[in-house]
Order: structure tokens, then sequence, then C-alpha cells
């Protein structure tokens, strides 16, 4: 019974070699496929790549990403800025302690820029955009450095301008001077 086992053993092995043999001397397929049988797939990916140039649009559409004087400020806002640099410069030529909240006698630019600067509270200060552009947070609006608004305050709309954003501290203008205030006010504390 060994000998037969050994027999189907050894004859197993000699077809196995011998079927290996045939198929390595049979003709190896190609990878690829002859000329033609490639031509149409080819022409079809070469129409297919083809880069065609689009339209040109015409002079009187609006580009959605990038609008005309998209960077101006508000119309609206701007007359409300010269509205109130008139009425800032018709306060300066007044004269002073008069009615109607005008500055006291002796109020400097300086000293009405600190009362002023002193009511200021901003919320903080977030890094914007690509550049991390810092913006001041005052009232739930974004002011970047640059930036003019308009202030009232003992009844006179005074033009502030934001010079400079710090970590901790932002910078105002008025009539040429300039108050550094802290973001956040310091805390309180109770003796």
């Amino acid at each position: 019974m060994k000998i037969f086992i050994r027999r189907i053993f050894l004859f197993t092995l000699m077809g196995s070699v011998g079927g290996l043999s045939a198929f390595a001397a049979s003709v190896p397929v190609a990878d690829v496929a002859p000329i033609a049988k490639r031509r149409l797939p080819v022409e079809l990916a070469q129409r297919l790549a083809t880069v065609s140039p689009p339209a040109p649009l015409s002079p009187d559409v609006v580009l959605p990403f990038n609008p005309v004087a998209f960077g101006q400020p508000d119309p609206e806002e701007q007359r409300a800025i010269e509205q109130a640099l008139a009425n800032q410069q018709a306060v300066r030529e007044a004269p002073s302690g008069g009615p109607g909240g005008a500055p006291a006698r002796g109020a400097t630019d300086r000293e009405q820029l600190a009362a002023i600067a002193s009511k200021i509270l901003p919320k903080g200060s977030v890094l914007v955009g690509r550049d991390k552009e810092p913006n001041l947070v005052i009232a739930n609006k974004f002011y970047k450095i640059g930036s003019k608004f308009t202030v009232s305050y003992s009844g006179v709309d005074y033009v502030l301008e934001l010079t400079a954003i710090d970590n901790t501290t932002f910078t105002l203008r008025l009539n040429g001077e300039a108050i550094t205030r802290p973001i956040k006010p310091a805390a309180k504390t109770s003796p």
C-alpha cells in the first residue's frame, strides 16, 4: 500500500512538472493590445482631453465673488461720517462751555478723546482672514485697523479712527491725538 501511495505521488508530481513546463513553453500573452485595438480609445481620450477656452463674459455681468466697489464703505455710513466731521468742526469753532453738550472751556482734544475712549467697551479682538488681520469687536461689529466710526458723546458726534490693535490694547485717534486703551477693562476687586 505504501508503494501504491508513493507511485501516485510520483506520477502527480511528474504531471504537475510537465504541465508547468508546457505552460512555460507556450507563447506569452502581450500586456499591451495591438495598435488597431488601441486606436479608438486613444482617439476618444484625445478628444476628451482637449481644453476649449470658455466664452468671454459680457461686460454687464456682475461677478458674484468680486463685485464692483465691494471694499468701499457704505454710502449711508460715509454720509454719517461726513456729517459727524462737520458737527465736530462746528463744535470746535463754537465758543466753549456752550449748551447742548459742548465741551467745557479748556477741554483739549486729548481730554475729549480720553473721555470718549473710556466709554468704548470692546468685547475682544479677533484675527480674521488668511493674513490673520486683527479686528476689534465693539457692539457685535468688527473694526479693522484704519476704520473710522462715529461715536456720540454728550450730544455731539465724533469720528474716531482705529489706528492699532495689539493682543491686549487698541489705539484710537481724534484730531491728531491718540490714546491707547485696554481691550478688556481691569477686573474690579471688592475690599
